[in-house]
């Protein structure tokens, strides 16, 4: 996947002009995040001859130049069953900051504006934490879902351990779902889990369709008006997939000692470090974007490899285009 960033002339002219905006946009590394991406502008060629940034941008082939109504096109007049935003994208806009949150909270794309990017500050920096597994289920839910949340659309969840116990749907992904999903968006959401299902040592394992209906059920109980496509991979043994990540079209979470965070009530002395990077910010200045492609790439390979038996429901996801 390449990082694609939208930009419109209002967004940059207001970085570029403001002094009170020029600090953030130093602060918060917007250039970088520009320079690791594929940019679609409509800046104008002279401003471009004034702006060192961009005109480094443009010689490192990460550039192209639309017309002034080519993004508003992209983001105006959208339905949920249209082409015209790539759900996947990253988007500066000359627009106010509640109308971009819209787009957010619709679309589940990062859509962002010059007067409300200082609040989204932490999407543009490594945003790794420390999780309290000795915290009770109620004090660690809150840090998790506030650390957590972010536009998206579509998710890949990986876990060989998560759903090696059919206890865990129930304690560790849903809550974990709970932390992520949003509340409703006009596109359907892209749900894929990948785990063991049962104890390969033991060679007893779960039947796939009732772990998918489980898994479904809980969704259904925590997002009762979000739609939402699921399918669940069944691995034999953890292999590739022996890290716990959560991946999504904005997101990429590492979970150092496993997605096994809130267990009802239970205690337990260990802690977990949670590294949370807006891959298309950032992108590779910290090879963050192509950690993430491959693992895109893994669950891909993963995915036309397994025999149907290991395969329930609908395999779409836009993450895996």
């Amino acid at each position: 996947m390449t990082s694609i960033v939208y930009m419109q002339v209002g967004f940059w002219e207001k970085l570029a002009s403001d002094t009170s905006r020029e600090g953030i946009r130093t602060m918060l590394d917007v250039s970088d995040a520009l320079g690791n991406s594929h940019v679609i502008t409509d800046v104008p060629e002279e401003m471009i001859q004034k702006d060192t940034f961009l005109m480094v941008m443009i010689r490192q082939g990460n550039y192209q130049r639309c017309d002034s109504n080519y993004i508003n096109k992209k983001v105006e007049g959208l339905n949920p069953s249209s082409d015209s935003i790539d759900l996947c994208a990253t988007y500066m806009l000359d627009k106010s900051a509640m109308l971009c949150d819209g787009y957010g909270a619709q679309y589940g794309v990062l859509a962002m504006s010059a007067d409300g990017l200082w609040k989204k500050r932490h999407l543009f920096k490594g945003n790794g934490f420390n999780l309290e597994k000795n915290l009770v289920y109620q004090n660690g839910y809150k840090g998790f879902a506030r650390q957590l949340q972010h536009p998206c659309n579509s998710m890949i969840v990986i876990d060989p351990y998560i759903l090696t116990d059919k206890s865990n749907i129930s304690n560790n992904l849903i809550n974990l779902l709970d932390a992520m999903l949003p509340t409703q968006t006009q596109v359907t959401f892209h749900i894929l889990v990948v785990s063991i299902l049962g104890d390969p040592e033991k060679n007893f394992f779960y039947n796939i369709k009732d772990i998918f209906d489980d898994i479904e059920t809980g969704i259904e109980g925590i997002r009762p008006k979000l739609t939402f496509s699921l399918c669940l991979l069944s691995i034999l043994k953890g292999g590739a997939f022996h890290r716990r990540l959560v991946l999504t079209n904005n997101a990429m979470a590492d979970f150092a000692d496993g997605i096994n965070l809130f267990n009802g009530d239970k205690k337990s002395t260990k802690n977990t470090t949670v590294d949370i990077v807006y891959y298309n910010l950032i992108g590779n200045e910290r090879q963050d974007l192509a950690k993430y492609n491959l693992w895109i790439k893994i669950v891909k390979e993963q995915l036309s490899k397994a025999p149907s038996i290991c395969i329930y429901g609908i395999k779409e996801n836009r993450l895996l285009k």
